[in-house]
């Protein structure tokens, strides 16, 4: 699978920060499951209660997971990749957008200097 442009600036930004491979992957795991609940919630929303009813009678997750994908075909002109597209390009944005806004807020407020120890 190639990975969404928006995501590897992302990923990039964090290397670039000297972020740790491990939070890396942390930051990856949770765009994961936010597209997906994303997904989901499109997904379901589209359809009918007599397409959920079809999907409640579904023995297993493969079964139901290709009847939804099916369903939502009919229900929408959009595809589940292009809504998956959607927020990681609108996570994205949003996440360099306020990565550099605290950068820029960082710098205008610089941090001061304590005074100097003079007794001990």
């Amino acid at each position: 699978m190639n990975q969404n442009p928006d995501i590897t600036k992302v990923l990039d930004l964090l290397k670039e920060e000297g972020e740790s491979p491990e939070a890396i992957a942390t930051v990856i795991q949770e765009i994961t499951n936010a597209a997906s609940a994303k997904l989901n919630l499109e997904m379901t929303s589209a359809l009918t209660e007599d397409d959920l009813a079809q999907l409640d009678k579904c023995e297993t997750q493969e079964e139901s997971d290709i009847l939804l994908r099916t369903l939502f075909a009919d229900h929408s002109e959009i595809s589940p990749e292009a809504i998956v597209n959607q927020f990681l390009v609108s996570f994205s944005q949003a996440f360099i957008d306020k990565y550099y806004s605290d950068k820029v807020a960082a710098m205008a407020n610089p941090v001061e200097a304590s005074a100097p120890i003079t007794h001990v």
